[in-house]
């Protein structure tokens, strides 16, 4: 009796011990990185037209952002880089405390010119940003983008209806806009850096120092992914959260308890 009983108690402990090993594989692959959308801000400051263009009433005097959204498929901002293809979204914020506020959704519109990426280096802070990025469609589609002006005091209300362009830096556009010097526009109307152009490139001034993770889940509109990505080559970074290591550490805390007991059988 004394052999069926501990034979009995072993196979419990046998059995503890298996369950709580598949806990802990879960635990590991529940919270195993799963890739999310990153940001990075440029902020400057907006400064008259100085082009062939008309300034855009409200804009002058005041900083604007610039929010670029990226996602390539991992899950890491580490020895990482995001081509033009990565773009999930381009946001921009004007006028005064960034009332004004456009949104392009690039899976659905992706900049009509780019050149460069988004690179990090080993302990994921940015090193370069895109040398050129633009919209210079005409018109660009309305599904692609949203543009929300809420009336200003004292300043001429934006027309809404007109197609925008942006350029990053400021490169002079195309399609009749040759004579353009500045970074953002609704028509002709627009706004220039102080600095002269937007930071790109390996020069990262006003950029902001890290990509982040991107909370909202919608762009113009509509859901980020709400285009099918075109990722690039993705290396898969596995990594825990806090509270992944402190339960994973609990579990195999309990594994070694149920090691004891099972010997002691």
């Amino acid at each position: 009796m004394h052999f069926i009983s501990s034979f009995m108690a072993y196979s419990r402990c046998k059995a503890a011990l298996r369950t709580t090993t598949m806990a802990a594989l879960s635990v590991c692959a529940m919270t195993a990185a799963h890739a999310v959308p990153y940001a990075i801000y440029y902020t400057g400051q907006a400064v008259a037209e100085s082009g062939t263009g008309d300034t855009m009433p409200g804009a002058t005097g005041g900083e604007y952002q610039i929010t670029l959204v990226f996602d390539n498929g991992n899950a890491s901002t580490e020895e990482q880089e995001w081509q033009a293809g990565d773009l999930q979204c381009v946001i921009w914020k004007m006028r005064r405390q960034g009332s004004t506020v456009f949104e392009q959704n690039m899976r659905v519109e992706p900049a009509t010119h780019h050149s460069g990426s988004i690179k990090t280096g080993s302990n994921g802070a940015l090193t370069e940003v895109f040398t050129t990025l633009s919209q210079q469609a005409t018109p660009l589609p309305a599904n692609a983008y949203t543009l929300v002006s809420p009336p200003v005091p004292s300043v001429p209300d934006l027309d809404t209806s007109l197609t925008p362009y942006w350029f990053i830096p400021n490169v002079p556009g195309t399609n009749g806009l040759l004579g353009y010097s500045g970074v953002f526009y609704l028509y002709s109307t627009g706004f220039d850096d102080a600095s002269g152009q937007v930071s790109t490139g390996t020069n990262l001034t006003g950029w902001s120092t890290t990509p982040t993770r991107f909370r909202s889940t919608s762009c113009a509109g509509q859901p980020l992914l709400a285009v099918a990505p075109q990722y690039t080559a993705a290396k898969p970074v596995p990594t825990l959260g806090e509270w992944a290591l402190i339960g994973l550490s609990s579990l195999l805390a309990l594994m070694g308890l149920r090691r004891v007991r099972c010997r002691r059988v």
